[in-house]
């Protein structure tokens, strides 16, 4: 379902049976919804079948049964019959406190976690900001500035970078401009994990305005 948001999926079990359930949206590309997970489930093999309830409360009997007898929503991988593992839990997690600070300040969340920010730094100009954790002690600010060339960031632009303070590396093609803060410190004071933030993206702005075509970040 390529992690679409809008449509969401959870897993219920109990003495009777498993059920997953898709949950169908009006927000959702009805085409491919039919094409992608629809069409599919009509050839699921046995014991697996698929039902489909409507918002009316009409539909499979056997449904209803696995839902009024589950004890409960469970992880996918603790259901046998699918025969998954576990995901690995993360080598370095993100503390709790700081992603509960960014997202009810409107940022968002991505894959790894990381974490996306837009700031506003004037002029009609903006600056995508990205927070990850960088290691097991460290925070990883990040903003991008310009294309990297042949995986590598432009010697001018290290120089550049290193003569404002920041670092530098290429992510997928990116060049991104890059900062460090103790975890502890950004639990701590998620004023200064800001003030920071807003300084990377500023110079993050300043540096794309020379080594980049218009505002593309």
């Amino acid at each position: 379902m390529q992690g679409r948001q809008e449509l969401p999926w959870s897993m219920v079990t109990g003495p009777v049976g498993t059920a997953m359930h898709i949950y169908g949206s009006p927000d959702v590309d009805s085409d491919w919804f039919f094409r992608a997970v629809m069409q599919p489930l009509d050839h699921v093999a046995a014991p697996w079948t698929k039902e489909v309830v409507f918002m009316t409360g009409t539909g499979s009997p056997a449904v209803a049964n696995v839902f009024n007898s589950a004890t409960a929503g469970v992880p996918v991988w603790e259901i046998p019959r699918l025969g998954l593992t576990p995901p690995e839990p993360p080598a370095h997690p993100f503390p709790e406190s700081v992603a509960t600070f960014l997202l009810n300040s409107g940022w968002h969340e991505l894959d790894g976690p990381v974490y996306k920010g837009v700031l506003d730094v004037g002029g009609g100009r903006s600056q995508v900001l990205l927070v990850g954790s960088a290691d097991q002690e460290n925070l990883g600010l990040m903003s991008p500035i310009c294309k990297a060339v042949g995986d590598q960031v432009p010697p001018v632009v290290a120089l550049a970078a290193a003569n404002a303070g920041y670092r530098t590396s290429v992510i997928v093609d990116l060049v991104m401009l890059e900062t460090l803060m103790p975890k502890l410190e950004a639990a701590a004071d998620q004023h200064d994990l800001v003030n920071r933030l807003t300084a990377l993206g500023h110079a993050a702005d300043l540096l794309e305005q020379q080594f980049a075509e218009g505002d593309e970040f």
